[in-house]
């Protein structure tokens, strides 16, 4: 060796104490990345059982529930898809008024609907009251038909456009349209 490369001996001997450094650092380093992933990865292992626990359980509850579903379903019949397009057809079938609200949407109400009730006991009530006009008592006390049918049937067809507006009114209260038609009736057999 000569006295040049001794001299550079202690320079070379510190760059690679520091390189050393370096290195032991970088492995310190890397030894903490592998600790924190494996630490990591005990922790995903570990949530991995939960929720495995966690499914075998909802598995079971959902069994539970299929069989007391099936139970119920048993108990009320099955449906069929003719049955299921019917019920939706008589749901949508149902009368609907569509009114534009302000803020743009629609807004569908159920229109006013008559029962078959209200609707025979009116018309039974204009029957009524087309067959007390056209019979009156005479001397004998029988009663007869009325001549001149022409002018009562015109007179009929205009009150009963009257009583059909009332109707339209009452519609919630079918039992009060039928009284006023009644009394009307008593003032005229008078």
């Amino acid at each position: 060796m000569t006295s040049r490369e001794i001299q550079k001996e202690p320079e070379r001997n510190k760059r690679l104490d520091d390189e050393n450094v370096d290195l032991k650092m970088k492995q310190k380093e890397y030894e903490n990345g592998v600790n924190s992933y494996c630490n990591h990865c005990t922790e995903l292992e570990q949530q991995l059982e939960e929720i495995k626990s966690q499914n075998q359980s909802l598995k079971q509850k959902n069994k539970n529930l299929e069989a007391e579903a099936s139970k119920y379903q048993s108990a009320l019949g099955s449906w069929n898809d003719d049955d299921i397009k019917n019920l939706v057809v008589e749901v949508c079938a149902f009368p609907m008024i569509c009114r534009q609200h302000p803020d743009g949407l629609k807004v569908f109400t159920p229109a006013k609907v008559f029962t078959r009730r209200y609707k025979k006991r009116n018309l039974i009530g204009k029957f009524t009251d087309k067959i007390r006009k056209k019979l009156t008592p005479n001397d004998n006390s029988v009663l007869s038909l009325q001549g001149d049918y022409g002018s009562n049937d015109s007179d009929d067809s205009g009150e009963s456009g009257q009583s059909d507006d009332d109707d339209s009114d009452d519609s919630d209260d079918s039992d009060n349209s039928d009284d006023s038609g009644d009394s009307g009736n008593s003032n005229e057999s008078n």
